[in-house]
């Protein structure tokens, strides 16, 4: 066996990376990388620091290969995000090869509404092409976001990996008449919170409760929080709607699932990306209410999950409807379960696996040709 050879047969034994990721606490980045990798041979470098710094750190690693995980502003600010991305993917690639992550897929129709629109997108495309030029193959979680890839930005060296799904919550004791609505995940314009509070209203059974859950993100943004808070005491709806400004605690997850009868996620944003609370909770085995927004391209309308126009009209009548039609709402729930095996982060992590010793290999062959 030649020296290739031999290096080959020693990655499949023994596969080190070094990957560099957002860490703070509000990025969907940082928990995903937090998943995956503590299921890899992997350590996390801090993305957010200086570019220079960064690669100081990564280059001071013995490693087969490097991972980058982007999403928006997920290294800085948006300028300094999009700058290190390209110096990263392009000095790292000269020494191993660089598998990229995009967490999200910038296009014309998510900028609406936004200022300087054409420039931003200008931006997107160079940033994307350019780091993705020099990585060895770029990871998405979802078709949809693999089209957006090749339709806006010409980028086809992809490969589709999930969203790694939680395990089945078998501590979880559903209620045989389920009456609690949820919405989970930071509260900001964009995520249509305000129609589900409207939808509460048509509702007729009077037991019905919201839970709201999840706070702010950003600090400039809890002028949307004291709108929906307005909002529920304009249409006197205190005395069923809840809000929950942080993260659920284990407990609370069981006590609000266990009554769950859906989890609401109305968004109206148009962002080319795949939903983590939707992985997040699918092992609570609680029938999902979506919007047909990209974010949710991956699941299918009728099989796990019903998907609306976020209107509060729509939002009402699938909330009645799994209300009164207890198949469904059974049928809907085991079909979300089976992301829990399918799309395990166990899973996740082998295909992780797989791609980097594809491309360590493929690199080795090159190198000895």
């Amino acid at each position: 066996m030649n020296a290739s050879g031999l290096r080959a047969k020693e990655l499949h034994e023994r596969t080190r990376i070094a990957a560099i990721a957002p860490t703070r606490s509000t990025s969907g980045a940082a928990i995903y990388s937090r998943k995956l990798y503590s299921r890899l041979p992997a350590e996390i470098i801090p993305g957010e620091k200086p570019a220079l710094l960064v690669l100081r750190n990564a280059f001071g690693h013995r490693v087969d290969a490097y991972h980058i995980q982007f999403e928006y502003r997920g290294f800085g600010g948006f300028a300094k995000s999009l700058i290190s991305l390209v110096l990263l993917a392009s000095i790292l690639s000269l020494k191993r090869p660089v598998v990229l992550t995009f967490h999200g897929i910038v296009t014309p129709d998510g900028l609406q509404g936004r200022k300087l629109k054409k420039i931003v997108m200008l931006a997107y495309l160079a940033s994307y092409k350019l780091a993705a030029h020099f990585s060895s193959l770029v990871v998405v979680h979802s078709a949809a976001m693999r089209s957006a890839l090749g339709n806006h930005y010409g980028i086809t060296k992809t490969v589709v990996v999930p969203i790694g799904t939680d395990p089945a919550r078998s501590d979880v004791q559903k209620s045989s008449n389920p009456s609690n609505l949820v919405f989970y995940g930071f509260v900001r314009p964009g995520k249509g919170v305000e129609n589900i509070i409207l939808a509460l209203k048509q509702i007729k059974r009077p037991d019905t409760q919201l839970v709201i859950c999840g706070g702010l993100a950003r600090g400039e943004e809890a002028g949307y929080l004291a709108h929906l808070e307005r909002s529920v005491t304009e249409n006197s709806l205190d005395g069923q709607v809840k809000f929950i400004n942080r993260s659920m605690t284990e407990l609370e997850k069981l006590a609000y699932f266990s009554e769950a009868l859906a989890l609401v996620l109305p968004y109206t944003d148009r962002f080319v990306e795949a939903s983590a609370v939707v992985h997040d909770f699918a092992g609570f085995a609680t029938p999902i209410i979506c919007s047909r927004t990209p974010r949710f391209a991956e699941l299918i309308d009728g099989y796990d999950c019903i998907k609306v126009e976020p209107t509060p009209a729509q939002i009402a009548k699938a909330i009645t409807v799994l209300q009164n039609d207890k198949a469904l709402w059974t049928s809907l729930a085991n079909n979300l379960l089976r992301k829990t095996t399918e799309e395990s982060w166990e899973e996740v992590a082998k295909k992780h696996l797989e791609i980097y010793r594809s491309v360590i290999i493929s690199q080795i062959r090159n190198d000895g040709s």
